[in-house]
């Protein structure tokens, strides 16, 4: 999903509680995902690691349930497919519009069908407190209150927004009675740095809002961070070379901002639901720009793993990746070579789970043969298990179901 969630725009709704919502309709057969008797006779080989028993530790796909998709009912048949096909783990999407109902609902059905609910939220995104406190929000290098893509962002630099958001996940797994949480995509935009190759500054950069300068300015003696980063004719402009420790102390701080909210929902998790399974999703660089994934996006790994100390760490294909049409599934091999040996040094029993975008946009939309071969890939490339996102653009491209 990354940066370009183009099938969220439009089908969010807001929702209060899935039984009206996503009630039952003549044709749901048709448009749900169920499968036939042909598809659902015997399971189809999804390769992984066995040895902690799957469930959250195995093959996990994602429902986005604000999706038009799946309002339509059949969703325990849905379910029951998935385990047909080797996923053992359904990764509930919430970003800020699913009451405690829903949850229940929801992640009663994925049980029912025989896999593990996992939650899955992406602070610091969560659209029903971005409406409900503006003044939470980021603020973007271009002005924009932030609004990046389909993301809402709340700034982590606050320590009232990372409070609540740990309140909110807590509730939200309690609800649903979750057996494990992803914290997904826990950042800061944007990719590319500060500055356009124009020159010019990057409209979508976070965060320059009147917390972030002001704890920025407290760690640099006074030095005004919207400055050193639009003003070239600024003697402490960012790109000259004398400013180079002045910009890592910048980069510092965000990553500051980003490992602890983080560091904060986790525990907070812990604390509340012992044994609740906690998986963060980090972005990868490995075919991009390696090691830029800090300075862009304030994602450092190795803090968050040996501060977080989670149990899966899930390690997300980039758009630049996912995006291609021809990209073949042993794509996955680079990130293996550049982050397996790397993360466990940080943490050896680290599982470690590999993600693949499967149809976010058309000219990425995966064969079910391409994912199976992605699992055999993730294995060979060192990952114990493999993710994929997102279970609807899946069943409309391989079932042929949902047109």
């Amino acid at each position: 999903m990354g940066h370009l969630g183009f099938l969220r725009g439009s089908v969010f709704a807001s929702v209060v509680g899935l039984s009206g919502l996503m009630a039952a309709t003549a044709g749901a057969a048709e448009t749900t995902g169920s499968m036939d008797a042909a598809q659902t006779s015997a399971p189809l080989p999804m390769v992984y690691d066995t040895s902690r028993g799957g469930g959250v530790y195995g093959p996990t796909m994602s429902v986005d349930a604000g999706f038009d998709f799946y309002k339509h009912g059949g969703r325990p048949e849905m379910f029951a497919a998935m385990r047909n096909r080797g996923i053992t783990a359904a990764r509930i999407v919430d970003t800020g519009w699913l009451d405690g109902n829903a949850h229940k609902e929801l992640a009663d059905e994925v049980r029912a069908a025989g896999l593990a609910p996992v939650l899955c939220m992406f602070p610091p995104t969560h659209h029903g407190l971005y409406k409900l406190h503006p003044e939470w929000r980021q603020l973007m290098l271009g002005g924009s209150d932030g609004k990046y893509d389909w993301r809402t962002y709340l700034c982590p630099s606050r320590p009232e927004v990372r409070a609540v958001l740990a309140e909110e996940t807590v509730a939200a797994l309690k609800a649903g009675g979750y057996a494990g949480l992803q914290i997904a995509e826990p950042w800061f935009e944007q990719w590319g740095g500060p500055e356009m190759d124009d020159g010019s500054p990057r409209p979508g950069y976070a965060c320059v809002c009147e917390v972030c300068r002001t704890r920025f300015a407290a760690a640099s003696g006074g030095v005004d961070a919207r400055e050193m980063l639009t003003k070239k004719d600024s003697p402490r402009y960012w790109r000259k070379p004398a400013n180079a420790a002045l910009y890592k102390l910048w980069q510092d701080t965000r990553v500051d901002a980003v490992t602890s909210m983080t560091v904060e929902i986790a525990t907070e998790v812990r604390r509340a639901l012992p044994g609740t399974v906690v998986n963060v999703m980090v972005l990868s660089d490995a075919r991009v720009e390696p090691g830029k994934i800090r300075e862009y996006m304030a994602i450092d790994f190795e803090r968050l793993i040996k501060e977080v100390q989670p149990e899966i760490l899930c390690v997300q294909d980039s758009w630049q990746d996912w995006t291609q049409k021809g990209l073949k599934p042993d794509f996955i091999r680079d990130y293996g070579k550049l982050y397996v040996e790397r993360f466990r040094r940080v943490k050896p029993d680290l599982w470690l789970m590999s993600h693949a975008d499967i149809g976010s946009l058309a000219a990425s939309k995966r064969e079910w043969p391409w994912i199976q071969q992605f699992a055999k890939e993730s294995l060979a490339a060192g990952f114990n298990c493999p993710s994929f996102y997102e279970w609807s653009v899946t069943v409309i491209n391989v079932v042929g179901e949902g047109k």
